[in-house]
């Protein structure tokens, strides 16, 4: 052996691949001391075996067809090929051989094979592939749009979903300035936020979530959240920035309609005359509209106690009360009650107190709903009204007395006048006259105020409309005409009877057609209509004079108001008593042709309204 073909050995021993020569068998001529580790034994045990014996066997046809043509095409010096060797101990390499032919001893041809072990780099190149398999899974899931862009700006990845989002193919953005996805002013801007970034290590973007108007590839605009984050790859050394795109557009629509939905109930909250709180299940105040801070002045309200509100006129009192109506309302019930509250003028003003739980029964999220509503006046007027009926009852129960204690006495005094009347001349006469007419006022005062606070007897029965206002206009035909007054009657088709007493109904609109005939003050017209209203029968007087003074529609049915010089006051009450006794209402205002208008509504008679109570 030369010195060249000895260096050239021990060359060859040192090297961890395999090197043997085998013959067109492919049994081993010579083999390197990596084989020899590998295959186990010495050179002399493997000299002469078959190199096919340690091939994995599910891999031992196809490198034996392959050797086969290979050699019986007696073409190209080298041929590759991989397969798994089967070495001593039973351990398994993947190894890559490449062979090469030689001539060989009378003809023949030997080949030079040189196999290396490519284990480690397929099984990395496995999990490489098998960990791109995994992200390429989870960027397919994700609902989000996923990009990652190296420092140069260039878009590396995309999740598929950007397509939904943009309208971009992954595969359409791979390799474009990731500008591409930017709105304005950043789009312009964003190779210098990079370059900064490279060159600074500082930037407004990373850890944080950026809301953005921006653009699909269409042109078509959306809202998108946008958050940035640093991956450093480990095998590349390279960074990365990993974007999650996200469409903001339903939550920002949610949250426009929330703030819209809360500025309503704020305005509609605010713009309620009465107090309304709403309070949790510990008594603390949680919201107040605006009426109920005026009120609590300069006191705390939101975040306290409802009892502790600086209205209350006797807070001692209302803690525990407060306390057990919360818990009363919890159950589903509704807590009512009248309190005085003081406000910050010092007035106390009588509350109408309703409380109820707006999810009763439950435990997370319990609010009650507080109602406080300003009764003052009314039971101001209540109070009046007590008053006046009280001294009404007082003049009822007195009737009989004062019709014999006055009206015997005024008859009297109105016979000795006539006989004194007589025996005087005519200024006297005049003068007594004037006495007389005084006297029959008093009568007819009396008269109508012991009627007022009489009790009225009604005989109900079926009463024709039409027949009812005739009778009315009848009735009062010849004053009208003394006064130039024009009396119209309108009675619409279909009209039902009026379920009533035919007698007081008429007393009642003779009074108000009368006063309307007054008003007029010489020349006018006067409308009565009838038309079914509702299941019920409207009745209108109307007329084209004056009106009803404005400093007088409140009290226009209270007795003893009236804005005749010569009036009682009672005509009006008396007649709103009628219709009320008989179930109905009686409402005043303007009327189209002017003046003033009077519309009473009164039950119908019906079949069953007829029938005797058995």
């Amino acid at each position: 052996m030369s010195v060249l073909e000895s260096l050239l050995q021990k060359m060859l021993d040192k090297t961890d691949d395999l090197v043997v020569v085998v013959d067109e068998q492919g049994c081993f001529q010579w083999v390197n001391e990596g084989a020899v580790r590998f295959y186990g034994g010495t050179r002399a045990q493997l000299q002469g075996r078959s190199a096919f014996e340690f091939i994995h066997p599910e891999d031992l046809e196809v490198v034996q067809e392959r050797f086969a043509t290979w050699i019986e095409a007696g073409e190209g010096e080298t041929d590759q090929v991989d397969c798994r060797l089967v070495g001593a101990g039973g351990r398994i390499r993947l190894v890559a051989w490449t062979a090469m032919r030689h001539p060989g001893p009378a003809g023949t041809e030997v080949f030079t094979c040189q196999g290396r072990d490519i284990t480690a780099k397929r099984q990395a190149a496995a999990r490489v592939a098998e960990s791109e398999a995994r992200l390429r899974t989870v960027l397919t899931g994700l609902l989000d749009g996923v990009v990652t862009v190296g420092l140069d700006g260039i878009i590396r990845d995309a999740s598929p979903s950007m397509e939904g989002l943009y309208g971009w193919k992954p595969e359409e953005l791979v390799g474009r300035n990731v500008n591409v996805l930017i709105p304005e002013p950043h789009h312009s801007s964003h190779y210098n936020y990079l370059a900064k970034y490279r060159a600074t290590g500082e930037t407004w973007i990373l850890g944080s979530v950026r809301e953005f108007v921006v653009h699909d590839r269409h042109g078509r605009p959306f809202d998108l959240e946008l958050a940035v984050s640093r991956v450093d790859v480990e095998a590349t050394g390279e960074t990365l920035l990993c974007g999650v795109f996200r469409d903001a557009t339903q939550r920002k629509e949610a949250e426009r309609a929330l703030a819209e939905s809360e500025r309503r109930f704020r305005g509609v909250f605010d713009q309620e005359h009465q107090l309304v709180l709403l309070v949790g299940p510990d008594g603390v105040v949680r919201e107040a509209n605006q009426a109920a801070l005026e009120l609590a002045g300069s006191g705390t309200l939101l975040g306290s106690p409802l009892w502790e509100a600086g209205w209350w006129a006797r807070a001692e009192r209302y803690q525990e009360q407060v306390e057990g109506w919360l818990e009363a309302a919890w159950s589903g019930g509704l807590v009512k009650s009248e309190l005085e509250l003081l406000a910050p003028d010092g007035d106390l003003h009588t509350m109408d107190f309703s409380l109820k739980a707006i999810q009763p029964g439950t435990t997370d999220g319990a609010l009650f709903l507080v109602e406080l509503r300003d009764v003052t006046e009314a039971r101001r007027a209540q109070h009046r009204e007590r008053s006046m009926l009280r001294a009404l009852a007082t003049i009822g129960e007195s009737a009989s007395i004062l019709a014999h204690e006055v009206k015997n006495p005024i008859t009297s005094i109105n016979l000795a006048l006539r006989a004194v009347a007589k025996l005087m001349g005519e200024d006297e006469r005049l003068a007594l006259d004037d006495l007389l007419e005084r006297l029959r006022k008093l009568e007819r005062t009396m008269r109508r105020t012991l009627s007022f606070a009489r009790p009225l007897e009604l005989r109900r029965g079926r009463v024709p409309v039409a027949e009812l206002l005739q009778g009315v206009c009848d009735q009062l035909r010849p004053e009208a005409e003394d006064a130039e007054v024009t009396l119209e009657l309108e009675t619409g088709p279909g009209c039902p009877p009026i379920l009533g007493d035919a007698g007081h109904l008429e007393d009642a609109l003779v009074n108000i057609v009368r006063n309307a005939i007054d008003a007029l003050d010489g020349r006018g017209r006067v409308r009565l209509t009838a038309a079914p209203f509702q299941g019920w029968v409207q009745l209108v007087i109307e007329d084209d004079g004056p009106g009803i003074p404005l400093s007088m529609r409140g009290s226009l049915f209270d007795p003893f108001i009236t804005s005749k010089a010569e009036g009682t006051g009672v005509g009006l009450a008396l007649c709103r008593k009628v219709v009320e006794e008989h179930g109905g209402s009686i409402e005043s205002g303007d009327s189209p042709l002017g003046g003033a208008r009077f519309a009473i509504q009164l039950p119908a008679a019906t079949d069953s309204s007829l029938r005797p109570e058995a």
